[in-house]
């Protein structure tokens, strides 16, 4: 971390998110809208992969708000994992839309991404490593 930025966030499925220990790590990751509570500031995203729209994380938007938000649109949210005794959620630093993104393509192409990085054992490799 050069002149106290922060990391660069790990690239990484919803499903990663709650079944790793993330904690107060940043992450980039995309869901799809499902939820919107005003009061609380928060939304709620399930995995835009077939099959997976059982991983759902609740993102706090209070950083981002006020923003304009479309239930069913696909989001890309680059934040913080917080794990506290109510559950794994994530603060968002910046959030944006991402309709029209091909998603299989978009998660093959990451997959890609690590191997290429662990075939290398590169030091960039240990951006994407989920422990």
């Amino acid at each position: 971390m050069a002149w106290g930025l922060p990391e660069s966030a790990v690239v990484c499925h919803l499903g990663d998110i709650l079944k790793t220990k993330l904690n107060e790590k940043r992450v980039r990751t995309i869901g799809r809208l499902v939820d919107q509570n005003i009061h609380d500031q928060t939304v709620l995203l399930t995995s835009p992969i077939k099959g997976c729209e059982s991983d759902q994380l609740t993102v706090s938007v209070k950083l981002v708000y006020p923003f304009q938000a479309s239930i069913g649109s696909l989001y890309e949210v680059i934040g913080e994992v917080i794990k506290s005794t109510e559950g794994t959620s994530l603060r968002a630093h910046s959030w944006r839309c991402m309709d029209g993104l091909d998603i299989f393509m978009f998660y093959q192409v990451v997959q890609r991404r690590r191997d290429y990085f662990q075939s290398r054992s590169l030091k960039d490799s240990q951006a994407d490593k989920i422990t």
